[in-house]
C-alpha cells in the first residue's frame, strides 16, 4: 500500500462531504446552528467538529500547529472552501507516502497530553472511519430538521465514478 493508493479514501470522503454540504446549504442558517442535543449541538457543531478532527490529524502529520476555526468565525457556508483547502493539503502530504511509510510507528499526543504511537495507516483509516460516522449522524439531523438528505454510500460513489468513466468512453 502506498499513499497513491490510499488516497481513493479521501477521494470518496471528499465526495461525500461536498454531497452533504449541498444539501446543507439548502438549510437556513437558524436551523443549521439550533442546537439538537447532539455531542456537537447542531448541524453546524457536527459538521465543524469533522472538519477540525480532519485539520488536527493533518496538522500532527505535517508537524505544524493546528489552526482550527472556532464555531463562531465560520460559517456553514464557508466550510466547503475550508474543506476545499484541506483536501488539497491532505492529498499533497499522503500521496508521496510509501508503504515503508505507511507501516511505520508515528508517534503524537492527543488533546489530554496522553502520547501514542500507531501505524500511520492506521491513523489515516481511523481519520476517514471517524468523517464516515459524523456524515451519518449529519443524516440524522438533516432528517430531524425536515430535510431529504442525498446518499452518500460508498457503494453510490462507486457506482457514479462508473457512470463517468462509462460516459467518457463514448
Amino acid at each position: 500500500m502506498t499513499g497513491t493508493e490510499i488516497l481513493h479514501i479521501f477521494e470518496y470522503d471528499q465526495w461525500a462531504i461536498n454531497t452533504l454540504l449541498d444539501a446543507v446549504e439548502q438549510v437556513p442558517t437558524d436551523d443549521a446552528r439550533k442546537d439538537m442535543g447532539t455531542s456537537f449541538q447542531s448541524l453546524h457543531g457536527t459538521l465543524l467538529h469533522i472538519l477540525r478532527g480532519q485539520m488536527v490529524w493533518l496538522s500532527r502529520w505535517k508537524g505544524v500547529p493546528a489552526r482550527l476555526p472556532e464555531p463562531n468565525e465560520i460559517s456553514t457556508a464557508d466550510l466547503r472552501g475550508r474543506w476545499r483547502d484541506l483536501y488539497n493539503e491532505l492529498f499533497d502530504h499522503i500521496r508521496p507516502l510509501t508503504h515503508e511509510q505507511l507501516h511505520s510507528n508515528f508517534a503524537y499526543r492527543d488533546p489530554t497530553g496522553k502520547d501514542w504511537s500507531h501505524p500511520l495507516y492506521q491513523q489515516i483509516e481511523h481519520l476517514a472511519f471517524h468523517s464516515m460516522y459524523h456524515r451519518g449522524q449529519v443524516v440524522t439531523l438533516l432528517r430531524q430538521l425536515g430535510q431529504t438528505p442525498p446518499h452518500t454510500d460508498l457503494i453510490v460513489y462507486y457506482r457514479m465514478q462508473m457512470s463517468h468513466a462509462a460516459g467518457s468512453a463514448q
